[in-house]
């Protein structure tokens, strides 16, 4: 099992890559959902690269960094750099792009805005933000 493909579906896929609601390619707007102008951010090599921040951050914190309520920390290998603060497409600009790369850090923390996550949790923390409405898309009416 695993969360919808469908982008903004917190649907659950028990086999395949979409829930039943999305099982139907008509039904699908991932081929043609409009993607936020920041999001090409992704791809470039500050980002992905060898020497990327991306990269970075999943040697200097290896380990996913999620902390559950009680304070359980998760000891699985982190493989997914999240945004904390993801602002910074709406941002956009100089400030926009500071952000993305991590934000303004110290020696101790050089990455705050970052943080390592196994798929799991990342899976989760993005769902929740999906639900609550905190998600940015590029649509201001989604």
């Amino acid at each position: 099992m695993q969360f919808c493909s469908e982008p903004n579906c917190p649907g659950i896929a028990k086999t395949g890559a979409y829930c039943d609601a999305h099982q139907n390619s008509a039904a699908r707007t991932s081929q043609r959902a409009a993607r936020h102008p920041n999001e090409v951010w992704y791809t470039r090599k500050e980002w992905r690269g060898v020497y990327g921040v991306r990269l970075f951050k999943l040697r200097r914190n290896p380990v996913c960094e999620y902390v559950e309520t009680d304070g359980t920390k998760c000891k699985c290998k982190a493989v997914d750099v999240h945004h904390i603060d993801g602002s910074w497409k709406e941002t956009g600009g100089w400030e926009g792009w500071v952000l993305f790369i991590g934000g303004r850090g110290t020696l101790e923390d050089p990455t705050p805005n970052l943080m390592s996550l196994c798929k799991a949790h990342h899976a989760k923390i993005t769902m929740e933000s999906i639900k609550e409405g905190t998600a940015v898309s590029a649509c201001k009416s989604q």
